[in-house]
């Protein structure tokens, strides 16, 4: 494994483990253990969450940014995607969106189109 310490696990539709560390993100399946890093795109080096996209990728937060990896190919946001900061700590893919938090009091919802999605803020006790 990249790093002995865990801070996320995430199971996808085809039961690959994920388990994100503070050193990569690393995929276990019945045949192999791959490592991902900066090298292979992912958006930082410490990993803060793992979550399962619909498309059968997942979706990884970093000290830096939020990366969509497919195994192959990794697509990095950050601040040029409308976020704060880039220190994001959580993700969670919904039917229509993905929403995401950050270390601080943000939260932002992005709405799948054709390319980019576009974020918005949801500010606390307020409806989006």
């Amino acid at each position: 494994m990249a790093d002995d310490f865990v801070t996320a696990l995430a199971e996808d539709r085809e039961g690959s483990i994920w388990v994100g560390t503070r050193d990569g993100l690393n995929q276990f399946t019945d045949v192999k253990f791959p490592t991902y890093s900066t090298t292979e795109g992912i958006a930082g080096k410490e990993v803060l969450s793992v979550s399962t996209s619909r498309k059968g990728g997942v979706w990884v937060t970093t000290e830096t940014g939020l990366t969509y990896f497919d195994g192959t190919e990794a697509t990095n946001y950050s601040t040029g995607a409308g976020f704060q900061t880039p220190y994001l700590k959580q993700s969670l893919e919904a039917r229509t969106a993905i929403f995401i938090s950050s270390m601080a009091t943000w939260m932002w919802r992005f709405f799948q189109t054709e390319k980019l999605w576009p974020a918005i803020r949801i500010q606390p006790g307020r409806s989006p």
